[in-house]
């Protein structure tokens, strides 16, 4: 038998800061700054594998020089690169010192089988800790509302006095979606219930902004 390890982790509070504006190209060379957005109180972590405190939604607002408003989504990770290593180190030891008593019984097969079983779960955990690298940059301006995929980069566009906002709460999992002309794009996935209400709220109040102001100008 292989012994685990029980790890209790919690994500961090997840905080949203404004910071200046840039130009819109210049926008996505910075994740830096958002607002603060309430979270479930902390519980006891493992302090040396806790991870550097993420920010889940950074918002950078329009000025008279910038009109766009960008936003980025990011995952909340409760490990780092660091305490990952030592996760897996930890288990592979304790899968190791339990298969070589084992071996020591007579199970002489009990090293092998936990090796196998040693490179399968740092593999998943690896692939598991990478989806952390995911994430969205949402950009609104007068006309369009572009959401970018990353890493792959991929974008959607939806013309921004088209563009709904809808939160489906089918199924008991609250989904955010934009959603025009048939087309719908599911958007924060891997954010929180909580997280997904308020950036509903946050991409409605900033819709109308962009609307109004484009009739102003008409």
């Amino acid at each position: 038998m292989v012994g685990s390890a029980v790890l209790y982790v919690v994500a961090a509070p997840t905080r949203i800061r404004t910071r200046p504006a840039q130009p819109c190209q210049a926008a996505a060379a910075s994740q830096e700054g958002a607002a603060i957005l309430p979270t479930a109180p902390p519980q006891p972590i493992i302090e040396p594998l806790q991870a550097r405190l993420i920010t889940m939604i950074v918002l950078r607002p329009a000025t008279a020089g910038s009109p766009c408003v960008t936003m980025w989504l990011k995952p909340n990770r409760a490990l780092s690169r660091r305490g990952l290593h030592r996760l897996i180190m930890v288990m592979v030891v304790l899968a190791l010192a339990t298969a070589s008593v084992g071996a020591w019984q007579g199970n002489v097969f009990a090293p092998l089988f936990a090796l196998v079983e040693s490179a399968a779960m740092a593999y998943a955990l690896s692939v598991a800790w990478r989806a952390g690298d995911r994430g969205e940059r949402i950009t609104l301006d007068g006309t369009s509302v572009e959401v970018q995929l990353l890493p792959s980069r991929r974008c959607v566009r939806f013309p921004s006095h088209w563009v709904r906002v809808l939160l489906d709460t089918g199924n008991g999992h609250q989904r955010l979606l934009l959603t025009s002309h048939g087309r719908n794009l599911e958007i924060g996935a891997f954010l929180g219930d909580q997280e997904r209400v308020e950036l509903s709220k946050k991409l409605k109040v900033l819709l109308a902004d962009a609307t109004a102001s484009r009739a102003n100008r008409n």
